[in-house]
């Protein structure tokens, strides 16, 4: 028995460990004694359980070692998993009284951890199953792409020889004007795209040559680690709906104040601006220091215990520690650097004609009909950009969740409860931290899918509410 757990222990040591995989099998290993141990611990530290701990003792150790000798499993290794279960869930009903029992539920969450722990040796015994990915495959695509490119490029060639000679050097020009991009594009781009598609139907850790899985890792994706891609996808999605209007009314906003003519703008606009070039990790570091979790210390709580704590007798907000206070601090954190899109929309303003504002006067409408009637339909090419631009930037969202979650500081968790975990996080920390560079390959892939398909819808809708000054009906 002892050889075939040293056997177990040491294929999942060549797993990478994950926080809820390290924990489950922290749990798996206690001993008797020592989770009693644990257990009475923790029932002593909250106070919740005091009124069940005077009621109810945990058992005496020697009823304990008397009952281990009676569930002592056998030395079949066919039965390990089988009798380990079965022992520790033995364990845990003679370590309990019922009202202890009921406090902390049924057998699901060992059941859940030893399902976990199995699922993940699975996995390690199964790596020499997979067939090595045939290089030849991806090879030969790429060749077979660049023959498209190449028969492509030629045949655009062809048409631009065929045109006049004024016509000729316009197209030659902007092909030489865009060939630095489209160079950097082939040789730093293109190559990374194909590969993470290869990548996406392998496994593969960096250390070891890619293994062809087919869509396992897409089916990982969706079914045995679908709270992390559910979880990530809310949270973005709750920082779009409620970011991305907020954003785009802060800076329409500043940009109509600062549209004025008075004296010093230039001044004013230089101040609102200063914030969007502040660098990301200098912003999150002090943000976090405004918007800190601890109610005892940030500029922000220090000035909310001075003010409404004693008028309305709220206590700060934990923000950046608390769940259900993280993503309204991120976006609070996003509007401070809404001078950037000031810039855009005091271009559309400036661009507005001023006869549709005299006409409107001229019919008698006030500055809030101006508004609803000329200004908005006027900036609604500036709105539909912003808002797909938002949209893409919502679900790329990664450098200041880095820092503002902990994830930079080695945290187990991308804020309290994964409140700030999202898509781009949690491809990161499988890349780069669980080296599943296969699965960070599908996630990326559906990331680019879930972009593409809400770029298309606001694509589509675009002609019902957009209106372009030039346009011909």
């Amino acid at each position: 028995m002892a050889i075939e757990m040293r056997q177990q222990m040491k294929m999942s040591q060549q797993l990478v460990m994950t926080p809820q995989l390290q924990q489950a099998i922290k749990l798996l290993q206690l001993s008797r004694l020592e989770l009693q141990d644990v257990v009475r611990q923790e029932l002593e530290e909250n106070p919740i359980l005091d009124e069940v701990i005077e009621q109810e003792e945990i058992r005496e150790p020697e009823q304990l070692e008397q009952r281990e000798k009676e569930v002592e499993p056998e030395s079949d290794s066919s039965d390990f998993k089988e009798v380990r279960t079965s022992d520790i869930r033995t364990k845990k009903k003679m370590i309990f009284t019922p009202k202890q029992l009921d406090y902390f539920g049924d057998d699901k969450p060992m059941d859940d951890g030893t399902a976990k722990v199995q699922s993940e040796l699975d996995k390690a015994f199964s790596r020499t199953s997979y067939k090595p990915l045939d290089q030849r495959i991806p090879i030969g695509i790429a060749i077979v792409l660049g023959v498209v490119v190449i028969t492509f490029l030629a045949y655009r060639l062809r048409l631009i020889l065929k045109m006049g000679s004024l016509s000729r050097r316009e197209a030659l020009a902007g092909y030489m004007f865009s060939l630095p991009w489209l160079f950097g594009f082939v040789v730093l781009t293109v190559g990374p795209i194909l590969t993470s598609i290869f990548l996406s139907f392998c496994e593969y850790d960096v250390l070891h040559s890619p293994k062809y899985v087919g869509i396992h890792n897409y089916i990982e994706l969706f079914t045995s680690d679908r709270y992390y891609l559910t979880t990530s996808l809310y949270n973005v999605a709750y920082l779009a709906v409620i970011g991305i209007p907020l954003g785009i009314f802060t800076g329409l906003a500043i940009a109509m104040l600062l549209n004025s003519k008075v004296s010093g703008m230039s001044g004013y606009r230089t101040c609102f601006y200063l914030p969007s070039i502040v660098p990301v990790v200098a912003s999150a570091v002090l943000w976090a220091w405004i918007l800190n979790g601890d109610p005892n210390r940030g500029l922000l709580n220090a000035a909310w215990k001075a003010t409404i704590t004693p008028w309305l007798h709220l206590d700060p907000p934990g923000w950046f520690g608390a769940a259900q206070w993280a993503k309204p601090g991120l976006i609070i954190q996003g509007l401070w650097g809404a001078g950037s899109g000031m810039i855009l929309w005091l271009a559309g303003l400036q661009g507005v004609p001023q006869h549709l504002y005299e006409a409107a006067e001229i019919d008698g409408a006030n500055w809030l009909s101006k508004f609803r009637n000329v200004t908005v339909p006027m900036l609604s090419p500036y709105i539909f950009f912003n808002l797909i631009m938002g949209t893409i930037g919502a679900l790329q969202e990664f450098d200041r969740v880095y820092i503002l979650s902990g994830q930079a500081g080695g945290a187990s968790s991308a804020g309290p409860v994964d409140s700030l975990l999202v898509p781009v996080m949690y491809l990161f920390n499988n890349a780069f931290k669980y080296f599943k560079m296969g699965y960070a390959s599908a996630l990326a892939w559906v990331l680019f899918i879930i972009i593409l398909a809400l770029t298309l819808v606001q694509l589509k809708l675009a002609p019902r509410w957009v209106h372009y000054e030039a346009e011909k009906k």
